[in-house]
């Protein structure tokens, strides 16, 4: 909770399971993002910073994106998790084809990490 409360910005880096976290990352939010620390407070702790969710997804772009994928993940990360806890100014970014980006994944992941400096 020291770490997450003391940092300007939270970065969480995650292959995409089942259209949703991981089950420890999962665990970790519920563990450590509770109720008296998280959430749940007049003035929440975590009012103020900045989020980047970067998700490797599997999926290609277009089959993702046409299912409409992007927007539900996007919009669990960004507000049922951030804004709830009081991030207001959150991003999701996702890796497409993740398992066969190789090098370009990192690539894509420089994209977002690039765009937090702006």
């Amino acid at each position: 909770m020291r770490r997450v409360e003391a940092a300007d910005t939270v970065v969480v880096v995650f292959p995409l399971w089942w259209f949703g976290l991981p089950a420890v990352l999962k665990g970790w939010i519920d563990r450590v993002w509770n109720h008296g620390f998280a959430y749940g407070r007049p003035v929440p702790r975590l009012r103020g910073k900045r989020m980047l969710w970067l998700a490797l997804a599997a999926y290609e772009e277009e089959a993702f994106t046409e299912a409409g994928w992007d927007e539900l993940v996007g919009r669990q990360l960004r507000v049922g998790i951030s804004e709830y806890c009081g991030i207001e100014d959150a991003e999701v970014h996702f890796v497409y084809d993740s398992l066969k980006a190789g090098a370009d994944a990192l690539k894509e992941a420089d994209v977002a990490l690039d765009a937090l400096g702006t």
